[in-house]
C-alpha cells in the first residue's frame, strides 16, 4: 500500500522532469533559494489556488483574510516552507 500524495497524477508527471534539478539544488542546501520560488510559481500557474469558500470568509472574518490562510495553507503543504 502506497502512501497518500498531495498531488494528482496529472501534477506528479508535472513534477517528475524536475526531480533532479530538485536533488542537485537540495545536496547544495539551495532549495528554497533556487528551486522552489519558481516551481511554486510555475505550478500555481498551472493549478491555482481555489477561491475560498463562504465557510472559510466566515472562518477567518475576510474575504482578505480566508484568501492569506488558504494561500498560507497552499504554499505549506506544495513547497514545505512558509
Amino acid at each position: 500500500m502506497t502512501c497518500a500524495s498531495w498531488a494528482n497524477k496529472d501534477q506528479l508527471n508535472w513534477l517528475e522532469p524536475r526531480k533532479a534539478q530538485f536533488i542537485e539544488v537540495n545536496q547544495r542546501k539551495a532549495t528554497f533559494k533556487e528551486f522552489f520560488p519558481d516551481v511554486v510559481k510555475d505550478f500555481r500557474e498551472k493549478w491555482p489556488v481555489s477561491p475560498v469558500t463562504p465557510e472559510e470568509v466566515k472562518e477567518a472574518g475576510s474575504e482578505e483574510s480566508a484568501t492569506k490562510n488558504k494561500r498560507n495553507k497552499y504554499d505549506k503543504v506544495h513547497n514545505h516552507h512558509s
